[in-house]
């Protein structure tokens, strides 16, 4: 006797795995969207980090070291705002439930149209980069796993871990090398996003801020019909 609940259908067992490769493609597109905003406040902030907290924390610590009381205070106040986007997007996302990716990444687009609408009002640097890593913080709540694979959606240090395990594994032949493939997607997300970002904002800080918004509406609107079909199956 089977103890462990019928068997799933062939038909649902691809509707799964469809769904979990999509999401895989959401992640793609919300790190790439990460790395959009790290390039905008790389080119605009000297080098500032809005999604990519190891290196606000490192720097931080060396302005700290070099008395640089402005530089402390911008890496500071980008770190408590993440953090509160963090705890905002996990809230959003428990309420959701199943709904928890679209809710995300609406409050998250939401967030990033206020960021540019204040490059376009002239609220000041202060407020955008601060509501950006608010929205970056947001959208770490979004996905936390797709195809059987972490999903990081704000840095890439865990997944080239990951990705060395994988490749290393494939070398032995204890998995397979398509094993690999996400992480390779994850990496080239992220790079690719950035260097988009960045040369967004040599065109104006408007551009790039209101094009981020853009593409947050675009991936909200692709995971409200990923969870409306998830919910009809």
């Amino acid at each position: 006797m089977d103890h462990l609940g019928p068997r799933p259908s062939p038909e649902t067992e691809g509707d799964d795995l469809a769904f979990e490769r999509a999401t895989l493609v959401l992640g793609f597109g919300l790190l790439a969207l990460a790395g959009w905003i790290d390039g905008a406040g790389f080119v605009r902030w000297s080098g500032l980090y809005v999604s990519f907290m190891s290196g606000n924390t490192a720097q931080l610590g060396a302005t700290l070291a070099v008395a640089d009381w402005h530089g402390m205070g911008e890496a500071g106040r980008t770190l408590l705002m993440f953090v509160v986007g963090v705890i905002c997007g996990e809230l959003v996302a428990h309420r959701a439930g199943r709904w928890r990716s679209p809710a995300v990444v609406a409050v998250e687009t939401a967030l990033l149209w206020l960021a540019a609408a204040s490059t376009i009002e002239g609220w000041g640097d202060g407020v955008t980069a601060s509501v950006a890593g608010l929205a970056m913080g947001v959208q770490t709540a979004a996905v936390h796993k797709a195809d059987g694979v972490s999903v990081a959606l704000t840095y890439v240090t865990g997944t080239l871990v990951n990705a060395g395990r994988a490749i290393a594994a494939a070398l032995r032949g204890a998995e397979p090398w398509r094993k690999t493939l996400p992480f390779a997607g994850f990496w080239v997300s992220l790079c690719g996003g950035a260097l988009a970002g960045a040369a967004a904002t040599l065109a104006g800080l408007d551009v790039a801020m209101v094009s981020a918004a853009g593409i947050g509406s675009l991936l909200a609107v692709y995971a409200g019909v990923l969870a409306g079909r998830r919910t009809t199956h």
